[in-house]
């Protein structure tokens, strides 16, 4: 039977040229490489004398989005060829004081996200009081500022690699682009970001977050629903978009909410041995 790695392909199709397609790639070797690091782990004997794979001695994977009701049966459960449960824990974001955190997945059919032309109206004329552009997360100055607003260790490499739309403050008598859309160093803005919110490497919503005084305007909304528009093609065509946000999030989930998504179900994110895995899945 393949291994995991060895079913991926080695080269990802569909994207482009530059920059963000050469980060996109060295990201999918890199998670490629490192499960390809599947050395054989030492060995048990049973009572019929057939070695199997020791329980705890295999290289650890994490399985993001994985559905609970799949948790429970499948890596809960003792496994029948093995004799003993697959060996899975709590990812390191998840604080000791909680045993597992859980997500809701939220699905949108991006053709129905709710925007209406006077939101639409009322942000242009927000924004262009407050001085606000469209704009993305391009510098690592920006990344920083993006890691310091979040419980969850995401790394700069990957998070300027990826698909993201932002609002910024205008300083220094920048002017806005045409529509308010454009790249700051194109059109010589400058300025901290307010709001932002990226598409993750499985293309579901992540990181939305707008900076406390620029709360109760709209702006989560029209990022969410701007960065999926935008980029839900880099994705594939099925017209469906899709967040994980954490049961306890009750702020994100009423932005969802809001912009037409409905709960599909529960899942959660695990690390694996994949030697105490077998033929459970």
């Amino acid at each position: 039977m393949k291994t995991i790695a060895q079913q991926m392909p080695v080269h990802l199709e569909g994207l482009g040229e530059g920059a963000m397609a050469e980060t996109r790639q060295k990201n999918w070797m890199g998670a490629r490489e490192y499960l390809c690091m599947n050395t054989p782990s030492p060995s048990i004997t049973t009572s019929d004398s057939e070695p199997r794979p020791g329980p705890e001695q295999g290289p650890k994977v994490m399985i993001g989005s994985l559905a609970e009701i799949h948790r429970h049966r499948l890596f809960l459960s003792p496994n029948p060829t093995l004799g003993h449960t697959v060996k899975m824990h709590k990812t390191a974001n998840i604080p000791d004081d909680i045993d597992w955190e859980v997500c809701q997945k939220w699905l949108f059919r991006t053709e129905s996200l709710v925007f209406s032309p006077e939101k639409e109206a009322l942000l242009e004329k927000t924004m262009a009081e407050e001085g606000l552009v469209w704009d993305s997360v391009r510098t690592p100055k920006d990344v920083r500022l993006v890691q310091s607003r979040t419980a969850i260790k995401r790394q700069e490499d990957t998070l300027l690699g990826l698909p993201s739309v932002a609002i910024r403050k205008i300083t220094g008598g920048g002017e806005r682009g045409e529509e308010g859309i454009g790249h700051g160093e194109e059109k010589g803005k400058e300025g901290e970001m307010v709001a932002w919110g990226f598409m993750a490497l499985d293309g579901t919503l992540m990181t939305l977050h707008v900076e406390d005084q620029y709360r109760g305007k709209g702006l989560a909304k029209a990022v969410a629903c701007k960065v999926m528009t935008d980029h839900i093609r880099d994705y594939g065509n099925d017209g469906w978009g899709a967040a994980d946000v954490f049961v306890d999030n009750v702020r994100s989930q009423g932005v969802c909410k809001s912009i037409g998504g409905r709960v599909g179900w529960l899942l959660s994110w695990a690390v694996v041995d994949l030697a105490t895995v077998g033929n459970a899945l």
